[in-house]
């Protein structure tokens, strides 16, 4: 039996969650679980069945809880599952793969986490009226090439990963001359198979966090290059699992992590891969603090292109509507990211991020304090709260006949966005700027 130790956070069993626990940690990362906060209070009987569907124990703060933990209520250790043993109501379709043969197929193939890079100053250079046709030929050519690696994993042949690579580069010189096109276009692509917009996402999220640090040309692609790989084993998982709703078993959690060595496992034929890529498709999903999968590496363990792709997968994750969690409006997404930063993600890594992409990046549906509603098309550098609004109903919610552009930094009438929305919340979308 577990020891309680006054300050220390003890492994409870859901079926023992009391009103006054607070929930530090669950038994799955936050999320991949249909909860939006990092830590919770259990307030109500709803909030302990909503538990005891998603998980099978959570960690409990001694400290935190306004209710006493009994010494029976902390949970034993769950019993250590096989490596390869059958998984629930798909079994015969997915095994796990054993830990050491992951361990083996990565060792020497991932360079280390510190890595030297010359690093250089961007500047946009055009527009995003201009850089708008550019970036959706670069992002249509990805997507194409990302179909056709869907279609080749499921006829089993060869994925060409030149084709990607190539479309990676032209997206990455988008992104380098202006990465508000490329960022409204991956906020209006909601309506697509989610490989397909998970992928390309993926990139654009990495790529501007790894432009904000700045990273040269080569090394932008190469980032965008293994962002867009890491999501591809899912092709080999269930539908069936992918695509129901409600909230996940344990046994079924432990099926879609098994993308990672699917991923891996698809990049084996490709020879002309660099070992960053491979890195970043081994590490995507581990966290600063040990807590992440599938090696539960820590700090400087974790490659820093897989510390980027850890969080642009996340973001991506958070403003997209799944089986098991509803979408976020993307400053409630950043504020998440922020109070993980130090804990599952590097923290100048996520005060980047947010530099990068703004506290409203372009094709963020908005809400003006003159009850003005539109799309936010072109970020402020530096003033992060004030980007250029394409304005799309009135303060009565009617469609403006001819929809205009307003910089809310330099606004006469000194208004500003009082509130933001999810794609399509409104009746409008990004799309109608963007795609």
């Amino acid at each position: 039996m577990a020891q309680q130790q006054d300050d220390a956070d003890v492994r409870v069993s859901v079926e023992n969650l009391k009103i006054g626990m607070y929930v530090a940690r669950l038994d799955r990362p936050w999320e991949e679980s249909p909860f939006s906060l990092q830590g919770m209070w259990i307030e109500s009987p709803e909030d302990i069945q909503r538990l005891r569907k998603t998980c099978r124990y959570v960690f409990v703060s001694q400290r935190l809880s306004t209710e006493n933990i009994p010494r029976e209520a902390i949970a034993l250790a769950p019993a250590e599952e096989s490596e390869e043993q059958d998984l629930g109501s798909i079994a015969g379709k997915v095994k796990f793969h054993s830990r050491r043969r992951l361990d083996e197929w990565v060792k020497g193939k991932t360079p280390p986490g510190q890595r030297e890079i010359q690093v250089v100053r961007h500047v946009d250079s055009v527009p995003v009226s201009k850089e708008l046709s550019d970036a959706r030929v670069a992002v249509a050519d990805l997507e194409a090439s990302i179909a056709f690696a869907v279609e080749s994993i499921a006829s089993g042949e060869a994925i060409n990963f030149r084709a990607i690579s190539s479309a990676t580069k032209e997206l990455a010189r988008s992104l380098i001359r202006n990465p508000d096109a490329a960022i409204g276009l991956a906020m209006g692509r909601k309506q697509i198979p989610y490989t397909l917009r998970h992928c390309v996402n993926m990139a654009v999220w990495a790529m501007a966090l790894g432009r904000q640090i700045g990273l040269p040309a080569d090394d932008l692609t190469l980032l965008g290059l293994g962002a867009t790989l890491c999501d591809l084993g899912r092709e080999k998982l269930p539908s069936e699992l992918l695509e129901r709703p409600g909230s996940l078993s344990h046994w079924e959690l432990g099926v879609i992590r098994e993308h990672v060595a699917f991923s891996l496992e698809l990049l084996e034929s490709g020879d002309e891969l660099d070992p960053a890529v491979l890195a970043m498709v081994a590490q995507h999903h581990e966290h600063l603090d040990g807590s992440g999968y599938p090696q539960s590496l820590k700090g400087r363990m974790i490659d820093l292109y897989a510390r980027i792709a850890r969080i642009a997968d996340c973001f991506e994750a958070m403003i997209t509507n799944s089986p098991y969690r509803t979408a976020l409006p993307v400053s409630q997404a950043v504020k998440q990211l922020y109070a993980l930063r130090g804990t599952h993600f590097q923290r100048g890594l996520v005060e980047s991020f947010i530099s990068a992409i703004g506290i409203y990046p372009a094709g963020t549906t908005v809400r003006l304090s003159s009850k003005e509603c539109g799309v936010v098309i072109s970020d402020s550098r530096s003033k992060h709260l004030k980007p250029v609004v394409w304005r799309m109903l009135d303060e009565d919610g009617l469609a403006f006949g001819r929809p205009g552009a307003l910089d809310l930094s330099s606004d006469a009438k000194k208004r500003q966005i009082v509130k933001d929305f999810t794609d399509g919340e409104l009746g409008i979308s990004a799309r109608s700027y963007f795609c």
